[in-house]
């Protein structure tokens, strides 16, 4: 838990190599002391550190064992930190609560420039720091020689900026020494920041304000593999500084960054966490169109003629004056006259001399590809009646076949048509007019400009 006073803006974002909860406090001034986290692992948080990261911007990294689910809520003057773990953890604390009273001037300065500050809950216990103790007192002494003192007891370097200036008077009795430097910073109306490791700079809060403002540009090309460059141009606008400036590339799909010195390292880090592979699912169906056809045909056609008068279309009938004589007993004499030659289909013999009756019915309407056909033959007196029965029932079953593939990103829609696109022409209405034109002009060109309108398919209103 992080008490806040007054209003802020709570930014996380996660790290990796090593695994870190990033959460930028946007709005802020560190008013606690830096206290060293004393590196046992509770509940997979390996080390919390905390600084000023910016005038406006106060930074606190939770070095994780591994990257779990998290969740950040700001709420009641507090911002709660939820890590998933299954095992219990002692507590720890930032400090030992001597920092509450600038924490409520400064929610105080908060409420005059602005709106009321929430309400704070109440500063827990907190562990000692566990940097080396120290004992010194100082009288009307230069805080650049009380800064040159903490410098060697610490043996870190620390640079003082130039308008620096005034005298300490202070007693520190066996604290560590970090928070007694800060706490003694503080009264000056001073800020430490540790830009570098090792490396601590000592200035005003107007002083540090402006390093963005002074600190020098640096330009840096970051190739996109998976995502869209234009598309992380919003998410990077975010944790650019003032001067800084971000343009996609479409046609390499990457990122120009201009931004101070400071900050260019911050863009691969995260851009590490955005610029990842899309999974993919290839999806595949099988369309199947079936269509059946049922088909029943039942056809009869008679012939009715008698020796004389008859038909020759469905029964062929022999030519009488073609008559030869012919063995039909095997014995080798004639015994019968018989027919050589068959009338003509289309011929039709009709006897004048006497009551004779021929008929004809569907000699043309025969049935195609018949699966059954009869003939029936009768006489009736003298007539014959011959009679042709055809009849055919088929039932089809046709399918169609298909199996399209299609690919999309995961959690993308994606869609199959059904069906089948039809071009079709759409002929302008001046072209139209000019056919017409052409037409009264000249059958020729009339013709021939009618022919091409008629190739080209369908003209819409």
């Amino acid at each position: 838990m992080i008490d806040v006073a007054g209003g802020v803006t709570v930014q996380d974002f996660t790290l990796r190599n090593p695994d870190r909860l990033v959460i930028d406090l946007v709005g802020a001034s560190l008013a606690a002391p830096y206290v060293q986290y004393d590196g046992k692992n509770r509940g997979g948080i390996l080390d919390v550190r905390y600084a000023q990261f910016r005038p406006d911007v106060v930074r606190v990294v939770l070095e994780l064992e591994r990257l779990t689910d998290y969740q950040v809520d700001y709420a009641n003057g507090a911002v709660t930190v939820s890590l998933g773990t299954d095992r219990s953890f002692a507590a720890w604390s930032s400090g030992d609560g001597s920092w509450a009273k600038n924490l409520a001037q400064f929610a105080e300065a908060s409420a005059a420039a602005a709106a009321p500050p929430a309400a704070s809950a109440p500063p827990a216990q907190q562990a000692q720091s566990q940097q080396p103790p120290l004992t010194a007192s100082w009288d009307n002494a230069p805080i650049s020689d009380v800064i040159a003192g903490f410098a060697a007891f610490s043996g870190k370097t620390i640079i003082v900026g130039k308008s620096v200036t005034g005298t300490v008077t202070a007693t520190v009795k066996n604290k560590p020494w970090d928070i007694a430097f800060h706490q003694i910073l503080q009264a000056q109306a001073l800020a430490a920041f540790e830009e570098f490791p090792g490396i601590i700079r000592v200035d005003d809060q107007a002083a540090l304000a402006k390093l963005d403002s002074i600190e020098p540009l640096q330009t840096t090309i970051q190739r996109i593999n998976y995502a869209r460059a234009a598309s992380l141009v919003p998410a990077l606008d975010a944790i650019k500084s003032s001067r800084g400036k971000i343009v996609a590339d479409t046609a390499t799909n990457s990122l120009i960054i201009t931004d101070v010195v400071s900050r260019i390292g911050n863009y691969s880090d995260f851009l590490s966490q955005l610029d990842v592979r899309t999974p993919q699912v290839s999806i595949q169906t099988r369309l199947v169109f079936v269509n059946r056809t049922e088909l029943e045909n039942l056809g009869i056609k008679y012939d009715l003629g008698s020796p004389t008068q008859f038909f020759n279309r469905l029964v062929q009938r022999g030519d009488p004056a073609s008559a030869q004589p012919v063995d039909t007993d095997g014995d080798g004499v004639p015994d019968a006259v018989r027919p050589t030659e068959q009338f003509d289909a289309d011929e039709v013999l009709v006897d004048l001399g006497g009551n004779s009756l021929s008929a004809l019915a569907n000699a043309d309407a025969g049935v195609a590809g018949a699966a059954l056909r009869l003939i029936f033959s009768t006489a009736i007196g003298n007539f014959n009646l011959t009679s042709f029965l055809e009849a055919l029932e088929t039932v089809e079953l046709s399918d169609l076949q298909a199996e399209p593939v299609i690919s999309t990103a995961d959690n993308t829609q994606a869609y199959i048509l059904v069906g089948e696109r039809t071009p079709i022409r759409v002929v302008e209405a001046g072209a139209a007019a000019g056919a017409a034109g052409g037409a009264a002009g000249g059958a020729a060109a009339g013709g021939a400009a009618g022919a091409a309108g008629g190739r080209g398919g369908v003209q819409a209103p």
